[in-house]
């Protein structure tokens, strides 16, 4: 988990140095305590839970021994989280060594992820 949650932090630093649009995270403000003190502002804050939670395709979660169950809305974003986060994956793979004239494509790449990263945390 440290080796992801080190993956999501230099993810966040590569969207910001490529200026890849941040989306807004300003409903964040009508988070539970507990969950202000998780996402205490409207930066990219990514999750391994999240991304878990997404690539997992879940349907409810459990906290502290209540079940909440994921509306449609939640679990669409969520599939279009895991759409997102896996053709960034297939665009890493086909990443060269050298090659030049990527970087927009990268940035709206993650532009991309992080709309869907938004809509479904």
């Amino acid at each position: 988990m440290a080796c992801c949650t080190k993956f999501l932090e230099v993810l966040v630093a590569t969207a910001a140095r490529l200026g890849a649009e941040a989306s807004d995270r300003s409903y964040r403000k009508e988070f539970s305590r507990n969950y202000r003190i998780l996402f205490p502002d409207s930066k990219r804050r990514y999750r391994v839970d999240v991304l878990e939670a997404s690539l997992e395709q879940l349907d409810c979660f459990w906290v502290n021994g209540v079940q909440f169950k994921l509306c449609e809305r939640v679990r669409n974003a969520g599939d279009a989280l895991t759409e997102a986060w896996r053709d960034l994956g297939d665009l890493l793979r086909r990443w060269a060594p050298g090659r030049r004239g990527r970087s927009a494509e990268v940035r709206e790449l993650l532009g991309r992820v992080d709309a869907a990263w938004s809509r479904f945390e």
